[in-house]
């Protein structure tokens, strides 16, 4: 009598493969571009208090990573919890936006400035990106190349979401906890900002 044998599926398509490897393979190779969510109808509409609070936490981690010293530029990555349903709502329009079926994670990008000014009027924030100092010196989210090499290479901004879980023993029996967590990965730069007195 043969063992069970367990196939995985796609869920874009009719293919199935014998290891999941194989599946993320296959859904990189000809559904990079998914916008489709399989269990789209279970996400509900967050509150705006939701929205309000995730924004807050947002700019309150990105401005505290625009540090004033040299030593806090280049690349940076932040996480921040949040739920499905406020990622998804929250960037489900934008061009860039994607679903991985079988990682169960979402992606979207923004580059060069235009990416920056959505990212604005996506959080209700403009300067969301900029932090100044008192010293006549501002720390940005970088949306281009090194200015010195006059090379204009848009940078991008990234988010993704991702479903995570925390295993916790008691009583004898093992209880899975899920939750969700956004990344936002960037460049800083920290420039002086010239004033001229009239």
């Amino acid at each position: 009598m043969g063992g069970y044998t367990q196939t995985f599926h796609c869920l874009l398509c009719d293919k199935s493969y014998a290891n999941k490897t194989s599946l993320v393979t296959h859904e990189r190779k000809f559904h990079d571009q998914n916008v489709i969510i399989p269990h789209q109808h279970i996400l509900s509409v967050p509150l705006y208090s939701s929205y309000c609070h995730f924004r807050g936490l947002f700019i309150d981690t990105i401005q505290s990573q625009l540090g004033s010293h040299r030593s806090t530029e280049g690349k940076k990555k932040v996480q921040v919890h949040c739920e499905e349903n406020l990622f998804y709502f929250i960037f489900r329009e934008q061009e860039t936006f994607t679903f991985q079926v079988s990682g169960y994670k979402y992606n979207c990008v923004f580059k060069g400035q235009a990416g920056v000014e959505r990212i604005g009027k996506i959080f209700q924030c403009p300067n969301w990106w900029i932090k100044a100092n008192k010293f006549g010196g501002e720390t940005i989210v970088y949306y281009q190349q090194d200015p010195i090499t006059k090379n204009i290479i848009d940078k991008e901004v990234g988010f993704s979401w991702k479903r995570k879980s925390r295993k916790i023993f008691q009583d004898g029996y093992e209880s899975i906890y899920f939750y969700g967590v956004m990344t936002c990965s960037f460049f800083t730069y920290r420039q002086t900002i010239l004033i001229e007195n009239n």
